[in-house]
C-alpha cells in the first residue's frame, strides 16, 4: 500500500484480523491492530509518502497442523510396514 500520510492518520484494511499478518512501514516493523468489527488497522507513526508492506506468516496453529499431519502419515507408514511383517 502506498500513500501520503499526515500526522495521526491510520490505515484501515478491509480484511479480517489474524495474528499471522505482519506489516512494515518502509524498513520498520509496525503493529497491526484489530478494530471493533474485526478488521485490521495500523498507525504508521510517520508522515509523507509511505510504502506499507503486508506479509502473512504461519502461526502456531498452522505449525501444529503440519505436525499432526506428519505424525499421522508416519503412523500410517509404520502400521503398513508392521502389518506386512505379521503375515
Amino acid at each position: 500500500v502506498r500513500g501520503n500520510f499526515d500526522e495521526n492518520e491510520i490505515l484501515q484494511v478491509q480484511m479480517s484480523f489474524d495474528s499471522g499478518w505482519k506489516a512494515r512501514v518502509g524498513n520498520k516493523a509496525t503493529t497491526i491492530k484489530k478494530d471493533v468489527i474485526g478488521n485490521m488497522y495500523l498507525i504508521p507513526r510517520e508522515t509523507g509518502n509511505l510504502e506499507i508492506t503486508f506479509k502473512y506468516g504461519k502461526t502456531w496453529d498452522v505449525w501444529l497442523g503440519y505436525l499432526i499431519t506428519l505424525g499421522t502419515i508416519s503412523y500410517l507408514i509404520y502400521y503398513r510396514i508392521a502389518g506386512r511383517k505379521k503375515e
